[in-house]
């Protein structure tokens, strides 16, 4: 490969800071190269941006001697960097001259400002005017995490020694500025003495991400660092010079917002006193604008309230029932209690209650009502003086089970990150969440909670990592659409089938017989006979509309052993639910299926019996599920399988407009790592909203998967993922709280064992378009991760690299735009979002009046592999013994464990003991494990996790008064409990050491064990 030297002799350029790139070693210069002249200029002035420090302003200058780094690329790779120095005298415009190594072809080169160039230098220091107007180029190519100047793009294509073409260089700069004045109004003058090393600003109405900390009074910038945290401004200033005593310090406002009158806007104050914590509220009595061409001043008067100590704060609590908070409520109450009011809100003892426009007044306990799905108007709110957890005691305030709608508690701390937990109706529960130090608030959703306590507490909380500065631009990164292939944006319609389905013409049983089934016995005879029809060549068109709910034993052979509706052979059906309509832990089994739809169904999911999922398809043409909810109603890795799960080669599949509500394995699309033949696999995900679930959004092998405009919001272990040779292409979808956005099977770019996608076999992936918020502390760089060119892990090359044209699918699309897909999703996925309040006709049960639910011929769906990472948060592990004399061990509530190792003797109850079954949490037990001289159960805790056991039991005879069973532990002492005849033995909940070996067995006398369960926890 030809190798030609490029020269930059000029550049003029400004900058306000900088991140120290990492050093390189230099390049040796090969023999046989071709040195070509080339310059890059900057426009001046007027692209540029500056902070007014002084009377008049004055341009920034270059001293003769000065350097700017360069960083391009170099074989597809941007690691290649070069030092270039100013050969010229002071001025606004630098020359930097220098020899770059560079192949034959395209090269994107980036400038950078180094860091060390300003130490010293006060004089040239750069001070700057903010003009009114100001021409604010694409900031694509800015990295608002790192302390860092970066240039635009500059490309440059050379081929046989000769330069064909070269951009201009231009540099980022900052949009708006803002005053910030912090001064001691404390009676003891609590800052007195104090330097101020960092100020937070967070805003309720609008989110900020800045740049720099500078001190206005004398602009300059010597030993400041600074980082953007999610939704706020957060800079550190480390001279010594800005004291808390009232002088002005600035922030440099990245993205210009509008702060509403009436809107909160906190700072928080660090000090060289780790121990103070400083934190002002005001609320804005008028619009503040940072906006370019403004600076207006923010001061934050700073009173007794406002400062505490970290030492002295372990711990805060609100009991809502106590006679303070009645009061406070009452303080606050209108003219006619319960009636509504208007934006009230209460204060007590540090924590506020705000509530937005006519919202009902409450004075009960306390409840708050959002609405489902809403964290807007309503929520209490409190400062956590330091990390810790958040206990949060309430009650779902129905206590019917037909209480269809999911109410959830949801906090969300400093760092934006938001978690929610579902709370069951009738029973007072307790969740418990991390927090970090700062404002946390706490909302509720789904027509109301009732509030018990709040308590928070500094004990157990998480050590706070620091991410890292992101590194630079890198090929794993996000990559460019080219414009000529972008999709349309604009306005979608979400009732409007696209993507492969589409495309494969797909029409379901439109047309045809309409049918009305309300009972899932009858449905699931009725598709049996169906199967022989169409055998027989009847393939006439059905519209099927589902009402009531169906049960896990509606489904094959009528028993929750095998929970779902065969739709095998088949084809030209559709499947509507009515609004009201529910499949209670039932799912959809299609195979050899064609032209099918599945719309406006609520899929509570199934336990994973036999490999049930939600919706499997398996050798499938043609399938269209839409406006469907999936709900995980247990919320554990191997208790369910797959919401919507696409292999055995079923093609042309679309799933849009669904929500995946804590889903652990959403989306599996291939089978397996040999199952090769899904190659032949066509699917589009699309305005999907992936609300808190677990993984696979898709997961996808072999085969090629459009996944655009979906929702990510709190997904907790990977979003979009690519493995042997599947090509996946990831656009235009909004991804809030990800750690992982994307996914691939062994690409070098990860950082050791990362992946959670094992093989041996890379997948392809295409990210680009896509929108990134409140990206968690943990996340790892490249983010997000990409994939065009690696065969296998460290391994071969393609040929060619993949281009975005080689994921694009052929048919036509229209896009929203990535940043409003939050509202649209929101605003439309799930079931009940068509208004199909009724089916059209009569319920009829297809004329099914004999109920036969077991095919000749049955077969299972499989249960998709296990590789995603298993949840390090703990399981529970239990033993017990089934009428059928057989022996059960389950891991979180699924069969199939193998955690204990039992003698296989067995206790019957109707024989010598005092009844013929005995109750544990509920159930009646025949059948125990008979402890004899020589029955046991014996079991080993994790190494890493906290573990408790509990067991019971009960003795055979009732002469056998000196009976008693141990716990016994590998090392140590044994526990020892006496043995009941008439009732069940508990031996209440026992902590056990980590990595330790335990026998349950007779210490004397007969018994019988009923049941075993070991806890793991963090």
């Amino acid at each position: 490969m030809k190798k030609i030297l490029v020269s930059i002799l000029g550049i003029a350029a400004m900058a306000t800071s900088a991140c120290q790139p990492k050093e390189q070693a230099e390049i040796a210069t090969p023999s046989g190269v071709h040195e070509i002249s080339v310059t890059f200029t900057a426009d001046l002035p007027g692209t540029r941006t500056f902070i007014e420090a002084a009377e008049g302003g004055w341009q920034p200058k270059w001293q003769k001697g000065d350097a700017m780094n360069v960083t391009y690329k170099v074989d597809g790779d941007y690691t290649a960097q070069k030092s270039f120095v100013n050969t010229i005298e002071d001025g606004t415009t630098g020359s930097f001259s220098g020899n770059l190594e560079i192949t034959d072809g395209t090269h994107t080169i980036y400038a950078y400002y180094p860091k060390d160039m300003k130490d010293g230098r006060a004089e040239t220091t750069f001070k700057f005017a903010l003009p009114a107007v100001q021409n604010v180029p694409s900031l694509s190519t800015f990295d608002p995490s790192c302390d860092l100047l970066v240039s635009d793009a500059c490309s440059v294509t050379v081929a046989d020694a000769a330069l064909a073409s070269a951009g201009t260089l231009h540099f980022n700069r900052v949009l708006a500025v803002a005053k910030v004045v912090v001064a001691d109004a404390t009676t003891e003058s609590k800052l007195a003495g104090k330097k101020i090393k960092s100020v937070t600003l967070r805003s309720s109405a609008g989110t900020l991400t800045g740049r720099v900390l500078v001190n206005i009074e004398t602009a300059e910038i010597t030993g400041w660092d600074s980082k953007v945290s999610y939704n706020y401004v957060t800079a550190a200033y480390e001279g010594d010079d800005w004291a808390a005593d009232g002088k002005n310090g600035a922030f440099v406002i990245v993205n210009p917002v509008t702060l509403a009158a009436g809107s909160t806007l906190t700072a928080e104050v660090v000090t060289d006193d780790d121990d103070l914590l400083v934190a002002r509220t005001v609320t804005l009595s008028a619009p503040v604008a940072l906006q370019s061409g403004v600076i207006p001043t923010l001061t934050f008067n700073i009173a007794d309230g406002d400062v505490s100590k970290k030492s002295e704060v372990t711990s805060l609590t609100w009991d809502f029932s106590t006679a303070e908070w009645q009061a406070a409520l009452e303080a606050q109450a209108p003219a006619a209690k319960d009636t509504k009011a208007s934006n009230w809100g209460v204060a007590y003892g540090g924590l506020s209650y705000a509530a937005g426009k006519d919202d009902k007044w409450s004075v009960d306990g306390y409840i708050q009502s959002n609405g489902a799905g809403s964290t807007s108007t309503r929520y209490f709110t409190f400062t956590a003086p330091a990390d810790g957890k958040l206990s949060v005691s309430v009650r779902n305030p129905k206590d019917t089970e037909n209480e269809s709608s999911t109410r959830t508690v949801s906090v969300k701390d400093a760092q934006n990150t938001v978690t929610s937990e579902v709370v069951l109706y009738g029973n007072l529960e307790t969740r418990e969440f991390n927090v970090k130090a700062g404002t946390v608030n706490v909302y509720a959703s789904g027509n109301g909670l009732r509030f018990f306590t709040l308590v928070f507490t500094t004990s157990g909380a998480v050590d706070p990592e620091d991410p890292g500065q992101p590194d630079t631009p890198a090929e794993a990164a996000e990559l460019t659409i080219p414009d000529n292939l972008k999709p349309a944006e604009g306005t979608v319609d979400p009732t409007a089938m696209v993507g492969f389905a589409q495309a494969a013409g797909v029409t379901g049983g439109e047309g045809g017989t309409v049918l009305h089934f309300n009972n899932g016995q009858a449905l699931q005879t009725w598709l049996l006979a169906r199967t022989k029809t169409e055998k027989a060549g009847d393939h006439t068109p059905v519209v099927i509309w589902l009402s009531g709910t169906f049960t896990d034993t509606d489904g094959r052979d009528f028993s929750s052993a095998h929970p779902w509706f065969d739709v095998k052979d088949v084809s030209n059906l559709s499947f509507y639910g009515t609004d009201g309509f529910v499949m209670d832990r039932i799912g959809i089994f299609c195979v050899r299926a064609s032209n099918i739809i599945i719309r406006n169904i609520n899929f509570q999911q199934p336990k994973a019996n036999n490999g049930a999922d939600a919706v499997s398809m398996q050798q499938c043409n043609g399938v269209w599920v839409d406006h469907c909810t999936f709900t995980s109603l247990n919320q554990t890795k191997d208790y369910e399988d797959g919401s919507t799960d696409i292999t055995h080669a079923s093609k042309n599949v679309t799933v849009s407009w669904c929500r995946y509500i804590k889903t652990q394995k959403s989306c599996l699309v291939g089978h397996s790592n040999s199952a090769s033949a899904d190659v032949d696999i066509t699917a589009t995900f699309h305005h999907n909203w992936f609300d808190g679930s677990s993984s696979r959004h898709p997961r996808v092998r072999f085969g090629w998967a459009h996944v655009y405009n979906n929702l990510y919001e709190g997904c907790t272990t990977y979003g979009a993922g690519s493995a042997y040779g599947a090509k996946v292409l990831v656009e235009y979808n909004y991804f809030d709280a990800v750690q992982l956005p994307t996914d691939i099977c062994t690409f070098p770019a990860k950082d050791g064992d990362v992946s959670n996608l094992q093989g041996s076999v890379a997948g392809y992936l295409f990210a680009g378009e896509d929108v990134y918020v409140n990206r968690p502390a943990k996340a790892r760089n490249p983010y997000p991760l990409t994939n065009l060119e690696y065969k296998k892990y460290n391994g071969d090359k393609l040929a060619t690299p993949l281009t975005y044209a080689d994921f694009k699918p052929a048919y036509a699309y229209t896009v929203t735009p990535a940043e409003i897909v939050p509202e649209v999703v929101k605003a439309n996925a799930g079931y009940g979002k068509l208004g199909w309040t009724e089916a059209p006709v009569a319920v009829d049960n297809g004329g099914i009046t004999d109920f036969n639910g077991t095919d000749d011929d049955p077969e299972n769906p499989e249960q998709g592999d296990g590789d995603d990472p298993e949840d390090t948060s703990g399981h529970t592990y239990t033993l017990s013994v089934n009428d059928g004399k057989t022996i059960i061990q389950t891991k979180d509530g699924a069969a199939g464990a193998s955690f204990f190792t039992s003698s296989t003797s067995l206790a019957d109850f109707s024989k010598d003991y005092s009844s013929t079954s005995f109750t544990v949490n509920g159930t009646a037990y025949k059948y125990g494990i008979k402890f004899d001289s020589k029955g046991s159960v014996t079991f080993t805790t994790s190494s890493t996790l906290n573990s408790t056991a509990q067991f019971y039991f009960v003795r055979r005879k009732s002469t056998g008064t000196g009976a008693k069973i141990q716990l016994v532990p590998a090392e140590g002492e044994a526990t020892v409990f006496e043995t009941p005849y008439d009732t069940v033995g508990d031996s209440g909940e026992v902590a056990l050491e980590k990595g330790m070996s335990y026998t349950i067995k007779q210490k004397s006398d007969e018994q019988a064990l009923i049941y075993v369960i070991v806890k793991e926890t963090e």
